[in-house]
């Protein structure tokens, strides 16, 4: 027999369908009715903004390991943090979450911090050593 609410092909002894658990119709016929889909809606497991995600922690890794060239640094972790930042309201507008967006953010955070660091880091050492000269 056929289910006739998502079309699953099982034997004729069931009262309810092992697939979908709708209840089976003329259980104790000898023919086999020929399936009716009925409104059947699949769940996709896609995360919106799950590109963006990926992208935002690819340069937040970039942004860290690019720290010496500062500039490079902090471009890298500013486009990072913006696109991690967009990737979870993407997600969280229907209701899922994205860890990779996260993490982009994370490491996105964690390269600015270092580049700016090492700026500051360089505008003190100038200010010191335009006084001793």
């Amino acid at each position: 027999m056929y289910c006739t609410k998502c079309g699953a092909n099982f034997s004729d002894d069931v009262k309810f369908c092992p697939n979908c658990g709708a209840p089976v119709q003329n259980s104790n016929a000898n023919y086999q009715a020929q399936p009716q889909y009925q409104n059947v809606y699949y769940q996709s497991n896609a995360v919106p903004g799950k590109g963006l995600g990926i992208a935002s922690l690819v340069l937040g890794i970039c942004s860290i390991l690019l720290v010496s060239s500062y500039v490079v640094g902090l471009v890298l972790g500013i486009v990072g943090l913006c696109l991690g930042v967009s990737s979870i309201k993407k997600a969280k507008a229907v209701g899922r979450s994205n860890g990779m967006a996260v993490a982009g953010i994370v490491c996105s955070s964690v390269g600015l911090a270092i580049c700016a660091f090492i700026v500051l880091w360089a505008l003190v050492l100038l200010v010191i050593l335009g006084g001793l000269i």
